[in-house]
C-alpha cells in the first residue's frame, strides 16, 4: 500500500513510522494530483473528438441543401467548408463521405463534391419503398391502440403543430413539423427496424418534397395537413383498412405530382 506523507511532518530520529491518519492520507493525495504530471495529462485530453466534427459538419451541409443555399449540381468546396469550421479538410471529407452514402451529395474524380441531379425513377423508387413502409408501420401501430391509447394524443398534436408553423411560411421548420406525425406512427409501431429504414432514405425524401413544395408552398402545406387530418380521423375509428387506403393514397398523390413535375419540360416545349 502507498502512504503519501507530507514533507514537513516531523517523525522520531530513532524510527521511521510508516503509520498516518486519515487526514494525512487525503492531503498528500491532495497534493499527488495537482502533481505537474497528472496535470499535463489533463491539459493533453482532446476537446473535441474528430468524429463529433465530422457530425455537425454533416448535419451543417444537409441543412444548407434543405434550405437551398446549395442547389441541384452545384459544387461543394470542401476548403471553404474546413476554414469556417478551422478544422482539417479530412474531418470535413469524412463528413461528406457520408453525404454521398445516403446519396444526397455525389463525388466525382477530380470533380469533386457537389449536389446531383435528382434522377426521376430514382425518386419514384424511393417514394415506392416509403409507402410500402409507412403502411407496415400504420398497420402495426393502430393495432396497439388498444394498449396505447394515448398515442392518438400524440398524433393529433403533430398535426396541430403543423399546423401552427405553416403560417410562417418557413419550409424546412414545416417539413419537420408536417413529418412529425408520420414519425410518430412509425417510432411507435414496434418494430424498430421501420423508421431506422425510413432514416436512410429520409434525405432523398427532403429532395421530393422540396421540388413538390416549390410549385406552391401554401398550396402543398394545406393539402398535406388536410390529407392527414383525414388519415387520423380514420384511426380514431380503428378501420385499418380503411386507413391504410387513405395513407396509399396520401403517399400516391405525391408520386403523381413528383411524375408530373418532371414531366414539364424545361424550354415550354415537348
Amino acid at each position: 500500500m502507498l502512504f503519501f506523507i507530507p514533507p514537513d511532518a516531523q517523525y522520531p530520529p530513532d524510527t521511521l513510522n510508516f503509520t498516518c491518519s486519515l487526514p494525512t492520507l487525503f492531503i498528500g493525495g491532495v497534493r499527488f494530483y495537482r502533481s505537474h504530471f497528472l496535470r499535463s495529462l489533463w491539459r493533453r485530453r482532446p476537446i473535441k473528438r474528430k468524429t463529433n466534427c465530422a457530425i455537425e459538419i454533416e448535419e451543417h451541409v444537409l441543412g444548407q441543401i434543405f434550405k437551398g443555399y446549395w442547389k441541384q449540381g452545384d459544387r461543394i468546396d470542401d476548403s471553404v467548408i474546413a476554414k469556417e469550421f478551422n478544422v482539417s479538410r479530412n474531418s470535413v471529407r469524412e463528413a461528406l463521405s457520408r453525404l454521398v452514402a445516403l446519396r444526397v451529395l455525389k463525388k466525382e474524380h477530380w470533380a469533386g463534391y457537389h449536389v446531383p441531379m435528382l434522377d426521376k425513377k430514382e425518386a419514384l423508387d424511393t417514394l415506392k419503398m416509403r409507402e410500402t413502409l409507412e403502411i407496415k408501420a400504420l398497420e402495426a401501430f393502430m393495432k396497439r391502440l388498444d394498449t396505447v391509447p394515448d398515442l392518438l394524443n400524440d398524433v393529433a398534436n403533430s398535426i396541430k403543430l403543423a399546423e401552427e408553423v405553416k403560417d410562417d411560411h418557413d419550409f424546412d421548420a414545416f417539413i419537420r413539423a408536417d413529418d412529425l406525425m408520420h414519425k410518430t406512427i412509425r417510432n411507435n409501431c414496434g418494430n424498430s427496424w421501420i423508421p431506422h429504414f425510413l432514416d436512410q432514405i429520409w434525405p432523398m425524401v427532403i429532395f421530393i418534397r422540396k421540388m413538390d413544395a416549390n410549385a406552391g408552398f401554401e398550396k402543398f402545406s394545406k393539402r398535406s395537413i388536410g390529407e392527414h387530418k383525414k388519415l387520423l380521423q380514420l384511426i380514431k375509428k380503428g378501420d385499418i383498412t380503411e386507413a391504410v387506403n387513405c395513407l396509399s393514397e396520401h403517399m400516391q398523390h405525391q408520386q403523381r405530382r413528383l411524375d408530373a413535375l418532371f414531366d414539364v419540360p424545361s424550354d415550354g416545349n415537348k
